[in-house]
Formats: structure tokens, C-alpha cells, sequence
């Protein structure tokens, strides 16, 4: 069996992780009775969680390397700002990240919670979360946290993926993965709320996530397991 018929430990152990966590929203819709924007509000927290690990990821990433994402949305594949090169790079950019992604977070807390109501006359379809759910909706987020949490620590520390990507690829590598995918179960999950969808509709909702989320998942730490 040669190198490449290998699969890292780190690898399964980081994608089975992040299975176990998405199966949450499930046991929520089937055991806890959560409706359709309970789901879409625990995708909102996770976000958050994401955007948080990614801190560490900039401060750390010691590799060289150009983003593509940063290419195609600005135009500058690598940091050009004060202290290129060096610690300064890395504080830049984490700095560029709170502020890019804060707000974008921030945007989508809006457009969950606000945005629905402003722009129906008729708010009886908006739910809100009870305190009942919300007590659910912590150690959900909390299962969240452990499945990014494995992630970071099996493949981004113990598995050398820091020195491999540059921090300009740690900034831009979750936006891919969590504003367009977040955002897009979002838009998908308020259409499903409104025209009060069936159970069955949000439980594909989930899985369509689970399988963009590991299909993401896979495609930024395989090529690094690898190198």
C-alpha cells in the first residue's frame, strides 16, 4: 500500500466529528420538537464558531501560499499591508477577519431575527425561540464547538496544517465554507418557515447541509494531509 491509499487517522477522525454534530438538528426536529428556525438559528451559532477558530488559525499559520478566494473576491491573492511577511501579517489580517466576518455574521443575525419581521405585515409565521429551546439550543452549539474543536486540534495543530497554509489562506478558506453555505441554508430555511414546509423538507434541509458541510470539510484538509 503506498502513500497515497493512506488515509490519516486525523482525517476520519475530524469528518466523523463533524457528522456526529450535524446529526444534533435532527434529534432536535425527531426528539425536542424543533421547528425549522430552531435549526436555522443553531446554523447561526455555528457560524460563530467558526469565525472564532479561525482566529487562531491566522495567528498561527506559518506556510506561504496564495488564496484563491481572496483572488477572486478582491483581487490580491496575498497580504500586501504592513508587516507582509511577518507577525504583523498575521495581526492584520486577524484583525481584517473580525471585521469582515463580524459583520458578516452580524448580517446574517439580522436577516434571521429582524430582517422577517420588518418585512411581513402578518409576523405570526416568525416563532422566535422559546427559553425551552434556547436551554436546548446551548448544548447543541456546544456539540458544535467540540466537532470544529477536533478538527482544529487533530488536523490544523497535531496534524501540521498550520505550517503548511499561509495566513492569507487561513483568513479566506471559511468563508466559503461558512457564509456561503450558512447563508444559503438560511435563505432556503425562511422560505421553509414561511410556507410552513413539511417535517420531511427540513430534514433535507440538514442532510443537504451535513453533506455540502463534509464535502467542504474534505476539500480544504485533504490536499494538506497529503503534502
Amino acid at each position: 500500500m503506498n502513500g497515497s491509499d493512506f488515509v490519516p487517522p486525523r482525517l476520519v477522525a475530524g469528518a466523523a466529528s463533524l457528522l456526529v454534530a450535524n446529526t444534533v438538528p435532527l434529534v432536535g426536529l425527531a426528539v425536542w420538537g424543533w421547528s425549522a428556525f430552531d435549526v436555522l438559528v443553531l446554523y447561526w451559532l455555528e457560524s460563530a464558531v467558526i469565525g472564532l477558530l479561525t482566529l487562531p488559525r491566522i495567528l498561527l499559520a506559518r506556510g506561504v501560499g496564495e488564496s484563491v478566494v481572496a483572488s477572486v473576491l478582491f483581487g490580491v491573492s496575498a497580504y500586501q499591508g504592513p508587516g507582509a511577511g511577518g507577525p504583523g501579517e498575521r495581526i492584520g489580517l486577524t484583525l481584517g477577519f473580525v471585521v469582515m466576518y463580524g459583520f458578516l455574521w452580524l448580517a446574517h443575525g439580522v436577516f434571521l431575527f429582524v430582517f422577517p419581521t420588518m418585512s411581513f405585515g402578518d409576523a405570526a409565521w416568525f416563532p422566535g425561540v422559546s427559553v425551552a429551546t434556547f436551554a436546548l439550543l446551548v448544548p447543541a452549539a456546544g456539540a458544535m464547538v467540540l466537532s470544529h474543536g477536533v478538527s482544529f486540534v487533530v488536523n490544523y495543530l497535531a496534524g501540521g496544517e498550520f505550517r503548511r497554509r499561509s495566513p492569507m489562506q487561513a483568513t479566506f478558506t471559511p468563508l466559503t465554507r461558512a457564509v456561503v453555505l450558512h447563508y444559503a441554508v438560511l435563505v432556503g430555511g425562511i422560505a421553509m418557515v414561511v410556507y410552513d414546509t413539511p417535517l420531511w423538507s427540513v430534514v433535507l434541509l440538514v442532510v443537504g447541509k451535513t453533506v455540502l458541510d463534509l464535502v467542504a470539510h474534505l476539500a480544504e484538509h485533504v490536499p494538506l494531509a497529503y503534502r
